[in-house]
């Protein structure tokens, strides 16, 4: 609720500033032009030994009073803010006095006030102050009051009639009066032809759809339905209420375009989706050519991307089978950010670490970016975060399982200075998969704050793909012989037995640093540029496994996973869009599309940390 017209005088003038007794001029100090000066150190109005007299009883707009007083206060140049005149009349009643008149004069400010009607209305002492300020989008910057003034207004001889109330000039009045010039400035700026000025703005109002926030659900064909015994209820408001006791998958389509993507929505762009149900679930899938995929369900907040290769949308409210539900759901269905989530977002999207030494260790696909080119998710998610202490020290054709088979020849320096590797032949080199205590002790410093690791696509190559756990390992002799061994490893030959040896090393290298750990792209396949929907599995597993055996080892662990096989976007279905060869993201799409998703799950996890 807004505050009064007394709530604001007082606040303008007891509320801030105690009241003194005005300060009184002697006659021989007065001139003619002013009957005001304004103390800027004491804050007082000195008025004339005889006093000042505001008018006679009814007058209107017949009387100005003059002030000066010095333009420079603690180095601040006062001529720049605006001057008003905060009274109350003998009556109680306060308005204020916008000055309109202020000048500059070398170290002296000279303004004046015309006393409105309400001003002199009443006979007795109207008390007053001196009130600059400046503001910036409403928001006040600079505040100077005066402590309170006393004029007098004297009896009239005739007073019969009062002023018309139409007449009155009241605080109502002068903030309509202020508006009303503010909308004249405004008008000056605004198109002479107010036939073009009508076209302009109801082409903005078509554009608004395009870049602004609203929910896709309402623009959508809404239709009422049964399916295995569930009923889908819509009302004017968009929410669905959804009944009964189902006796199969249920499900009741929002869009179902098979080879078009509605104009509303864009491939490769985030939307969010806000459901805060229980039971139903909001799923959304791809059209690729006649085949639909599963792409995303939330039965609470979560955003999703429609692949680049989609032909069409499928959109659907869904029950599972022998669910009792009797619910009423608002599903919003958002094509950008509301005001308030990119407030939040811009709060949250960018956690400063840039201070923070971080390692991006991996396969190939991490060493294409070693060098930070300006085409690689490094260098993208770098720049997004104004990193200043990274490194990447990925090695071509290795996982996380043991091999005698590849072997590089390692830099002298620690730093990473001279990556990317250079391979050797046999012998010759050095031991480099994901979990040799060497190759760590070479490429990670000791200081790390972060140690990311995105790999496990080669392993599917390597190794007997047998998923088992065990101790007292003696492959990696290097780490045997290690002051930092305490006895123990896990069978490095082995998937499960690499990624344990690979997390307890880097602890081991690095005590104090986060160590994060990456799931490998969707899909492995054989043919270039083109989608693999049958996935090489060498050893009997393919990147789905290993994906979830590097979930669930994290987990066992308990270090952080980003699931980059399931949520970037990069599916067996679409690797032709995102993939330049049977393996590695492309520059187009793929690596912008792997960005994306760490940058996400990056300030999630900092934050966190």
């Amino acid at each position: 609720m807004g505050k009064t017209t007394d709530e604001l005088f007082a606040e303008a003038t007891e509320a801030d500033y105690e009241t003194v007794a005005p300060v009184v001029l002697a006659a021989s100090d007065t001139e003619e032009e002013f009957q005001f000066r304004i103390d800027e150190h004491l804050r007082t109005i000195a008025i004339p030994e005889k006093g000042v007299v505001a008018g006679v009883e009814g007058d209107l707009n017949v009387n100005i009073a003059r002030f000066t007083m010095v333009r420079y206060y603690h180095g601040r140049d006062l001529s720049k803010l605006n001057i008003r005149i905060n009274y109350r009349n003998a009556n109680g009643q306060v308005n204020y006095y916008t000055v309109s008149d202020a000048t500059a004069s070398g170290d002296s400010i000279i303004f004046s006030w015309e006393f409105a009607a309400d001003v002199t209305q009443y006979k007795g002492n109207v008390q007053f102050v001196v009130y600059l300020f400046s503001a910036t989008n409403a928001v006040l910057k600079q505040r100077f009051f005066t402590t309170l003034g006393t004029l007098e207004v004297l009896e009239g001889l005739e007073v019969d009639s009062s002023i018309p109330v139409s007449e009155q000039t009241d605080i109502l009045l002068h903030l309509k009066k202020d508006l009303s010039a503010y909308a004249e400035e405004v008008k000056k700026s605004l198109p002479a032809d107010y036939t073009a000025m009508t076209e302009q703005v109801n082409s903005l109002k078509e554009d608004i759809d395009s870049y602004n926030s609203y929910n896709i659900i309402s623009r959508v064909e809404k239709y009422n339905t049964t399916m295995n015994a569930i009923k889908f209820i819509w009302d004017s408001n968009l929410s669905c209420t959804i009944t009964g006791t189902s006796t199969n998958e249920s499900y009741v389509n929002l869009i179902n375009s098979k080879n078009m993507i509605p104009e509303y929505l864009q491939l490769g762009k985030p939307y969010k989706v806000i459901m805060n149900s229980e039971n139903v679930y909001f799923r959304v899938y791809n059209w690729v050519n006649d085949k639909n995929n599963l792409l995303f369900e939330t039965n609470g907040i979560d955003s999703f991307v429609l692949p680049l290769d989609s032909t069409g949308v499928l959109i659907r409210l869904f029950v599972k089978s022998g669910v009792t539900i009797n619910e009423t759901v608002s599903p919003i269905f958002y094509n950008a950010l509301s005001n308030a989530d990119l407030e939040n977002e811009i709060n949250f999207i960018k956690p400063d670490f840039s201070d923070k030494k971080i390692v991006f260790y991996g396969d190939s696909i991490t060493a294409l970016g070693n060098d930070f080119h300006s085409g690689s998710w490094q260098e993208i998610v770098k720049k997004y975060f104004g990193l200043k202490n990274v490194l990447s020290v990925g090695i071509g054709g290795t996982g996380f399982k043991w091999t005698d088979s590849r072997k590089y020849t390692y830099p002298s320096q620690t730093s990473g200075a001279s990556l990317p590797l250079k391979a050797t032949a046999g012998a010759d080199g050095e031991y480099c998969d994901f979990c040799s205590w060497l190759r760590i002790v070479r490429t990670v410093p000791k200081d790390s704050d972060i140690v990311f690791v995105m790999g496990g696509t080669n392993d599917i190559n390597i190794g007997t793909g047998s998923n088992q756990m065990s101790a007292d390992n003696t492959t990696d002799k290097d780490w045997i012989n290690s002051s930092l061994y305490t006895g123990g490893d896990y069978d490095v030959s082995k998937l499960t037995g690499g990624i344990l040896s690979t997390i307890m090393k880097l602890r081991k290298r690095c005590p104090n640093a986060l160590i994060i750990l990456c799931t490998p792209l969707g899909g492995r396949g054989q043919t270039q540029g083109q989608n693999e929907l049958n996935q090489d599995r060498t050893f009997g597993q393919d990147t789905f496994d290993i994906a979830n055996e590097i979930i669930k080892q994290s987990r066992y662990m308990s270090t952080m996973c980003i699931d980059l096989y399931a949520n970037c976007g990069i599916t067996p279905y679409n690797r032709g869009t995102y993939i330049k060869d049977s393996v590695h993201p492309n520059e187009t799409n793929g690596t912008k599309a792997i960005a994306r998703y760490i940058i996400q799950e990056f300030r999630k996890i900092i934050l966190l940390h």
